[in-house]
This record gives structure tokens, C-alpha cells and sequence, in this order.
């Protein structure tokens, strides 16, 4: 059985990402970063077992993991405006892994009701330790998507690294509300083609409406997030 908490408090510098959270419109307070931190504390330490990441230094935890899942924050805060009519935001990290992106919006946005979905045991067991060891509330885990009661359809559902982006957004989608929208990572700029009437095309029921270009700190290429909607 795995250990819950690491032995020795790592050292991590947000020098580098202050200028991407300002262009993100993201306020951290030091309570939300300590949690982050205590977070990635728990990934570099029961790594080895649960294989998470490759890199644990503190600075690649930090200014690529934990910076992919803050590169989110403005596109899910878009969708609350724009695309939700939900009190709450509820939102689904398909194929957490290590829950980068899940835990660490979590933190930076503690009004999101999130749900990591976690199919590889070791990494669910992990992910299970993380959330007792952390307190979080609004924060929950499955271990796979059929597991999601059709109940509870999810406003938004992240993916990054699951599945090549069709494949993965077939997976998503019946996870979403009728309106709901998925959110997908992706490393190079997306080659999507218009439909001869202009618009951009649809996949798995889904019709794809943005695009958000982002840089990690101190990277010097664009990422990509990519927005679909179902049912438009």
C-alpha cells in the first residue's frame, strides 16, 4: 500500500509562470499554490509506483504539467459564460492519469465540481490517495466513463493525452450534456478544414467552434486547446 504523504517539502519557483497567469487572468492566492505544490509533492513521491510522469524535477511538474491545466482555466471560465446555464460548472478530466489537469483546475478554480475518470488501477489508487491526503471538496473519481451515471452528464470534459483527438472525442461525448462541450489538448496546431459553407467541421456529433492557441512558460511554441460543442 502506498504511503500518503512525501517526507520532505520540494522547492518550486513561479517565477517563470507569473506572466502566463497574468495573461490568463489568473490570481493564485499562496493557499493555492501550497495545495498545488503539496499535490506535485505527491506525484514526485509515489511515482516510481504508480509510473505517473517521466521528468518529477519540481520546475517540469510545475511550468508544464501544472501549467498545461492553468492554460484552461480562461477557455472553462469562456464556457461558463458562454455555454452553460448551470449554477455550478461540472466538469470531467477524461483519462486523468496522474490528474494534472483535473486537480490542479480544481485548485485554481475551487467552484468547479470535477470529476477525474481514471481507468489504469495503479493511477486510480493513486488519485484516490491524492484527493484524501489533499481535503479537496467538489472533487471526485471513477475509474471508468460507463461507470458516469447518465444522470450526471458533464457541462465540459477535458482530455489530454488520452487518444488521438477524434478518437477521444467520441469518448467524450455521450459524457456530455445535450449541449455540452469538450475540450481537447492538443501539441500542434489542429488541421482543420472548413465545410464549404464556412464553418468548421463536426466529429462525433460535435461541432468544433474555437481554437485557443497557448505557450508554456519559457516553451517558443504554440499549443492548442480546442473547442467543440455537441449538438450544434
Amino acid at each position: 500500500m502506498m504511503e500518503t504523504i512525501p517526507q520532505s517539502k520540494r522547492l518550486y519557483d513561479w517565477a517563470p509562470l507569473a506572466a502566463s497567469l497574468t495573461e490568463w487572468h489568473i490570481s493564485l492566492t499562496p493557499e493555492q499554490k501550497n495545495q498545488i505544490e503539496s499535490y506535485l509533492d505527491l506525484v514526485a513521491y509515489h511515482d516510481l509506483k504508480a509510473g505517473l510522469t517521466a521528468d518529477i524535477s519540481p520546475q517540469n511538474l510545475l511550468l508544464r504539467h501544472a501549467a498545461d491545466a492553468l492554460a484552461a482555466i480562461p477557455v472553462l471560465k469562456r464556457v461558463k459564460e458562454n455555454f452553460s446555464t448551470q449554477e455550478v460548472l461540472r466538469a470531467a478530466d477524461l483519462g486523468s492519469g496522474a490528474g494534472f489537469i483535473g486537480v490542479v483546475a480544481k485548485i485554481a478554480c475551487p467552484e468547479i465540481d470535477m470529476t477525474l475518470i481514471e481507468p489504469l488501477k495503479r493511477r486510480f489508487d493513486f488519485l484516490n490517495l491524492a484527493l484524501l491526503a489533499l481535503g479537496l471538496e467538489g472533487i471526485h473519481l471513477v475509474k471508468k466513463p460507463n461507470m458516469v451515471q447518465s444522470s450526471s452528464a458533464f457541462d465540459v470534459v477535458l482530455e489530454r493525452a488520452l487518444a488521438p483527438f477524434e478518437k477521444a472525442a467520441k469518448i467524450a461525448q455521450p459524457l456530455l450534456e445535450a449541449k455540452g462541450v469538450f475540450i481537447a489538448y492538443q501539441s500542434q496546431a489542429p488541421a482543420f478544414e472548413t465545410t464549404p459553407n464556412g464553418t468548421l467541421p463536426s466529429i462525433a456529433t460535435m461541432t468544433v467552434k474555437e481554437k485557443f492557441a497557448y505557450r508554456l512558460p519559457l516553451d517558443d511554441k504554440n499549443r492548442y486547446l480546442i473547442l467543440c460543442r455537441k449538438g450544434d
